[in-house]
């Protein structure tokens, strides 16, 4: 494996398969279980990465499965509120949910599917569910700004604050969690404070992903929008975009070489060590490619 498209393409599979067997008895309607098969599995595959990278023995594989799940379980029923908030019609090629099962279902479904994240997380002690409880309030906070803006703050800050809290957080945590699975046997990691530099190096990094992710994906809605294929007005995130003073690509650019910076003055696995530099350029070459 040499890109992280080839790496997400090992590991697909087997995260769909815990998903279906996670939500097998906890979820209250088995018509939603489909749904959340689907995906790129972006965000598992990078918490995947991390935990393959960290170097140490006896690594608690299961541990980073269950996390890998709870992020993307936690993803899909954003996804749902956000189709709904944004008026799209369409999610990964099918209706969204809001328009197959109708507005009110819809809210539940997300409600359902969002208890699942926090009882994966409560298995691990309570660090993880303050992480992700933290998490899910910085997300809240970037899309209340996304759509009703922030007094003061210039369009290009506004734009960064957006998909920083929007986008940014949950990656964020998908490499901090990866980090922590693969130290959990660590003898020597409850001395915790011996490792929040490093931890805190893969927070930043995930975050530099998630961001040059949006960014990508904003970039293919607007072109979207220009050449037709995309109906209705477009989402409050590329009015932000459009509202920058700065070059579209150098914003890219920005994160991704900030990304690339931030991981490579950490320790990892010698063979993950390119791969982890080119996720960045290799998510926005999948947004890009996709669209």
């Amino acid at each position: 494996m040499r890109t992280f498209q080839e790496y997400l393409d090992k590991k697909r599979q087997e995260i769909n398969r815990h998903i279906k067997l996670i939500t097998k008895d906890k979820i209250s309607d088995p018509d939603v279980t489909p749904a959340l098969l689907n995906g790129k599995r972006i965000r598992a595959g990078l918490l995947f990465l991390v935990f393959d990278a960290v170097p140490g023995r006896d690594k608690d594989i299961s541990r980073a499965l269950d996390l890998a799940c709870a992020i993307e379980l936690a993803h899909s029923a954003s996804l749902i509120l956000d189709d709904i908030l944004d008026g799209d019609k369409e999610r990964r090629g099918r209706p969204a949910a809001h328009l197959t099962r109708g507005h009110k279902r819809a809210i539940l479904d997300a409600i359902d599917i969002l208890s699942l994240p926090y009882d994966i997380a409560s298995q691990y002690g309570e660090l993880y569910v303050h992480m992700l409880a933290e998490t899910q309030r910085g997300m809240v906070s970037g899309v209340v700004k996304e759509l009703f803006h922030a007094s003061g703050l210039q369009a290009a800050e506004l734009y960064d604050v957006v998909i920083t809290q929007k986008t940014g957080r949950l990656f964020s945590l998908a490499a901090t969690w990866g980090y922590l699975a693969a130290r959990s046997d660590d003898p020597a990691f409850s001395e915790m404070y011996r490792y929040r530099k490093e931890m805190a190096s893969f927070a930043e990094y995930g975050l530099g992903c998630g961001k040059a992710m949006q960014i990508a994906d904003d970039i293919v809605d607007m072109r979207k929008v220009i050449e037709g294929k995309k109906a209705g007005m477009p989402g409050s995130e590329l009015l932000l975009l459009g509202q920058t003073d700065g070059d579209i690509n150098s914003i890219l650019d920005k994160e991704i070489t900030g990304s690339r910076m931030t991981i490579s003055s950490v320790d990892v696995a010698y063979a993950y060590r390119e791969m982890l530099l080119n996720v960045p350029s290799g998510i926005v070459d999948i947004m890009l490619n996709e669209g």
